[in-house]
């Protein structure tokens, strides 16, 4: 069977951009207008959303449709971004330790925050 289309599939991906944006059922629900019951089928692979419903989640997640409804290897893609970052951030030079790369990864949780905090006080 093809992996576009697939039930479980577009659910692992719904629930990996849930994750990597912070938030939960409830929140993509309000935010999106959709009832909790039929996104909960949705995220647990129950059912299958409309392309409607998927060009929302995919704007919402500011990713393409693909992204929701392919099958995807996103620890491959998150390693290759890593890497990919190591040698933008230390120009390719040298070996990067862990104990600089959890300094990068600090501090972009640090940004992270604080950019989450500016947009709660604004809202």
């Amino acid at each position: 069977m093809s992996a576009l289309g697939n039930k479980e599939v577009f659910a692992k991906n719904l629930r990996y951009y849930m994750k990597k944006k912070g938030v939960d059922r409830v929140r993509v629900c309000e935010a999106l207008g959709f009832k909790y019951t039929t996104f909960t089928d949705w995220f647990n692979g129950v059912k299958y959303p409309r392309m409607d419903k998927i060009e929302l989640l995919a704007q919402y997640f500011g990713i393409l449709k693909s992204d929701l409804i392919e099958e995807h290897d996103h620890d491959a893609e998150r390693q290759r971004m890593i890497e990919t970052a190591k040698i933008a951030l230390f120009d390719g030079g040298g070996e990067v330790t862990d104990a600089m790369w959890e300094e990068v990864v600090n501090f972009a949780k640090y940004v992270e925050a604080r950019e989450a905090a500016k947009k709660d006080e604004n809202t």
